[in-house]
C-alpha cells in the first residue's frame, strides 16, 4: 500500500476562487529570476504523434505561492497579474481559462481570450467544504474540486460549469489522495484510496459518476489538452513524462525521468497544452521551492529554467498555453 503525505486541505464557510489572467508581456516585468537548468544531457523520448513546435518557450507559466498570481515573460523574468489577490493559495487553467482559489473566500473567473479580460462572479455558495484542490477541464467548460477531508472513507468531486453554472456533487466511495486531473472533458482522474487500503489513480465519468480503479500508475498526474501525453509523479518523487496510452498499459520502457536533487520532494507537476512543455515544484529543506520548466525539443527533454520562490505556503503551477 502506498499513500502520499497529506496535502493541505483547507475548507471554508463559503468557497471563493479569484481568477486573474493577463498576457505574459502585461504589467512591468519583475527582475530576471530563471536560472539555466543543469547541463546534463537529457533522456530521448519515446515517439508520440504529434510532435511539439521545435522551439518552445518558457513563458506563459502560472505561478502561485502564497502571495499574488505571477507568470513566465518571454525572457525568463516573472510578471505580477494585475488585479490579483495579495495571496492566493492554488492556481489552475484549461482551454483559456484561468481560476485561482483565495484563502478568504471571493470567487471570480475570467476569459483569457477576452478583450478586455472581464472577472465574473462564480457563486460556490452552495459549497461549503471548497478546497485547493481543483483542476478546469481541456475546454475551460468545467470545473473540478476535490471536497472532504484527504484519505478518509469518501470525498465529493465537486462539478462546476463554467463561466458561471451551479456546482453538482459527485459522491465517491474512495478516500481522497490527492488532486485531481482532467484526462478529456468528461473524465476526471486523481489518486485515491480503495476500500481495500491500496491506492493508485482512478477515473471518475463526472457525467455519470462510475470509478474505474488503477487506470495507471502515479501519485499525481497531469495531461496535455488531447489527452496524448502525461506528466506523472511515481512513488518516491519520481517525475516521468510519457505517452498516455503506454501510461494506461502500464508500460514504462519509454517514459522519460525528470531528474531531481537527493535532498529535494516532489510536490507538483504541469504539462502544457501542447504537451511540449513541463513544470514541475520541488520542495527542500536547504533552500526555497524551485519551479523547473522542462522544454521538449529535437526529440529530447530539456532542463530550460529553474526559479526560486519564497511563501509559506506550498507553490501550484498551471500553464496558460
Amino acid at each position: 500500500m502506498r499513500r502520499r503525505p497529506p496535502l493541505p486541505l483547507p475548507t471554508w464557510s463559503a468557497g471563493a476562487i479569484v481568477a486573474a489572467i493577463v498576457l505574459a508581456g502585461c504589467g512591468a516585468p519583475g527582475p530576471p529570476v530563471v536560472s539555466a537548468g543543469p547541463s546534463a544531457p537529457s533522456a530521448p523520448i519515446s515517439p508520440i504523434s504529434p510532435m511539439p513546435d521545435p522551439e518552445p518557450a518558457v513563458d506563459g507559466l502560472l505561478i502561485a505561492a502564497s502571495g499574488p498570481i505571477q507568470v513566465t515573460g518571454e525572457t525568463g523574468g516573472l510578471v505580477a497579474f494585475p488585479g490579483s489577490p495579495d495571496e492566493v493559495a492554488a492556481v489552475a487553467t484549461g482551454g483559456g481559462r484561468i481560476i485561482a482559489i483565495d484563502p478568504p473566500g471571493t470567487a471570480f473567473t475570467a476569459d483569457a481570450l477576452a478583450s478586455p479580460v472581464q472577472w465574473q462572479p462564480l457563486d460556490l455558495s452552495g459549497v461549503d467544504d471548497l478546497s485547493t484542490l481543483v483542476a478546469v477541464s481541456p475546454d475551460g467548460r468545467r470545473m473540478a474540486m476535490v471536497a472532504g477531508g484527504l484519505q478518509g472513507d469518501a470525498f465529493d468531486l465537486v462539478i462546476v460549469d463554467l463561466p458561471g453554472g451551479t456546482a453538482r456533487r459527485l459522491r465517491i466511495q474512495r478516500g481522497a489522495n490527492g488532486p485531481p486531473a482532467w484526462l478529456d472533458e468528461t473524465t476526471v482522474v486523481t489518486d485515491v484510496i480503495t476500500p481495500d487500503g491500496a491506492s493508485g489513480i482512478a477515473a471518475i465519468d463526472v457525467d455519470g459518476g462510475a470509478v474505474t480503479d488503477r487506470v495507471g500508475p502515479g501519485i499525481e498526474v497531469a495531461f496535455s489538452a488531447d489527452g496524448s501525453r502525461v506528466v506523472l509523479i511515481a512513488d518516491g518523487g519520481v517525475v516521468l513524462i510519457e505517452d498516455a496510452a503506454a501510461w494506461r498499459s502500464g508500460a514504462a520502457d519509454g517514459a522519460v525521468r525528470l531528474p531531481g536533487r537527493p535532498d529535494q520532494t516532489t510536490e507538483r507537476v504541469a504539462i502544457s497544452p501542447t504537451g511540449s512543455r513541463a513544470a514541475v515544484v520541488r520542495s527542500s529543506t536547504a533552500g526555497p521551492t524551485t519551479i523547473e520548466i522542462w522544454l521538449l525539443g529535437d526529440g529530447r527533454w530539456a532542463n530550460a529554467a529553474s526559479i526560486p520562490v519564497g511563501g509559506d505556503g506550498p507553490a501550484t503551477i498551471a500553464w496558460l498555453r
